[in-house]
């Protein structure tokens, strides 16, 4: 009797072998993340690799929590919707609101960004306040937020365009009378365009905190993703990873220097056919 245990035991275990050795290592969990795909510093690609701020960021934090990160690039609207729908683990970066905490976990902040109103340099509409920007033809980029205020100042989002590329483009070309939008995204975009000194931000908005939206059906991710956010906090590596991006002209001499790049090729092939649509 004893005899066919230990015989049937050893069978057991090679037959477990066999199958540990068919099945080959363990894969490393893995994470969709949706962001936009035209957003610098804070994401963009070069030589087909996404890069930026935001992507170092979110990657920084994914491999604390023992995760790999699966980039999904794509509109900024598009990616407002899969996080709503909960059709990836992880969405980013997101001004607070109410309606957005309604429909899925905002987790961080990650980091902040100051919110602008930019014009041409020769533009003669005097803007001092957010209220100076009610009767004009403002630029937003489709399912932006910026404040309160500013949102309800141009609710009729008239001016709405798929990216801040074409949004740049729209205000040199005079399709509008001035554009909100990320102070640093702006004038990095302006600048690749070599066309700097055509703009001049004409009102500091608001400065405000960037989140991560996580869906409320994967609220396993919101915990393990708010936890190693504390850590990665606590260690200085989101402020290591600012300081390195700080230097915006710097960045984009290296970067212009790349003939490939997902953003010059972009600027090199749109030509002026995106001015003024809807995309």
């Amino acid at each position: 009797m004893t005899q066919t245990l230990r015989a049937l035991t050893l069978k057991l275990l090679t037959l477990v072998g066999i199958l540990l050795a068919t099945l080959g290592p363990a894969r490393a969990e893995t994470w969709t993340v949706a962001f936009e795909e035209l957003l610098p510093p804070y994401s963009f690609a070069i030589d087909g690799e996404m890069t930026g701020i935001d992507v170092s960021i979110i990657r920084t934090v994914l491999a604390e929590a023992g995760v790999t990160m699966e980039p999904r690039p794509t509109s900024w609207a598009r990616v407002v919707h899969l996080v709503e729908t909960n059709a990836v683990d992880v969405g980013f970066q997101f001004v607070d609101t109410l309606d957005r905490r309604q429909r899925f976990h905002l987790v961080g902040p990650i980091r902040k960004g100051v919110t602008v109103v930019l014009a041409r340099q020769n533009s003669m509409q005097p803007i001092t306040s957010l209220a100076d920007i009610g009767g004009l033809r403002v630029g937003t980029v489709e399912g932006f937020r910026y404040t309160p205020e500013a949102d309800r100042l141009v609710a009729a989002r008239q001016n709405d365009v798929h990216n801040n590329l074409t949004l740049v483009r729209q205000l040199l070309a005079g399709r509008v009378d001035a554009v909100l939008g990320d102070r640093r995204t702006l004038l990095f975009l302006a600048r690749a365009q070599e066309r700097l000194d055509e703009v001049t931000v004409k009102l500091e908005v608001a400065t405000l905190p960037r989140f991560v939206g996580i869906p409320f059906e994967r609220q396993d991710r919101m915990l393990r993703f708010s936890q190693a956010l504390e850590r990665v906090l606590a260690r200085g590596d989101i402020e290591a990873i600012l300081d390195g991006w700080a230097d915006l002209p710097g960045q984009l001499d290296s970067f212009k220097t790349r003939p490939r790049s997902a953003l010059s090729s972009t600027i090199a092939s749109t030509g002026n056919s995106s001015i003024g649509t809807r995309q």
